[in-house]
């Protein structure tokens, strides 16, 4: 894990925190528009991403470095299995297995309890 430049390098101090819901810090980029969350985080093991006040996008770090993301507002294609998300199903991402398979896309839905728990925050309102 890199040090306070390479933080500052990959941006994630060009985000700062709106509201924190169930230990989850809502992140909002000082650069609007900000399309994704950071590659890498700090000391948070989940930020979210709200837009329009309400959250679309959790993700999940594993020694600051993203892991997994809880995602919806967009039509995705497994490119593995061809199953599609369509807008509004809540899918789940994951960096870390697609590299052990050749590349290959593993979204599917939440199946983890961490994953559920995480997935019941999208949608919600941020105050």
């Amino acid at each position: 894990m890199g040090g306070t430049k390479d933080f500052k390098e990959q941006g994630v101090y060009q985000y700062k925190t709106t509201a924190v819901i169930n230990g989850v810090k809502v992140l909002v980029g000082n650069n609007e528009p900000k399309h994704n969350l950071p590659q890498f985080a700090g000391n948070s093991v989940f930020y979210a991403r709200a837009v329009e006040g309400e959250i679309k996008q959790i993700m999940i770090y594993r020694n600051g470095k993203k892991v997994k993301r809880i995602d919806t507002g967009h039509k995705h294609v497994n490119k593995t299995t061809g199953k599609v998300f369509e807008k509004y199903e809540i899918h789940v991402q994951d960096f870390v297995s697609p590299k052990k398979k050749g590349g290959k896309d593993t979204t599917d839905y939440p199946k983890s309890k961490l994953e559920k728990a995480l997935a019941k925050l999208i949608g919600r309102k941020v105050p």
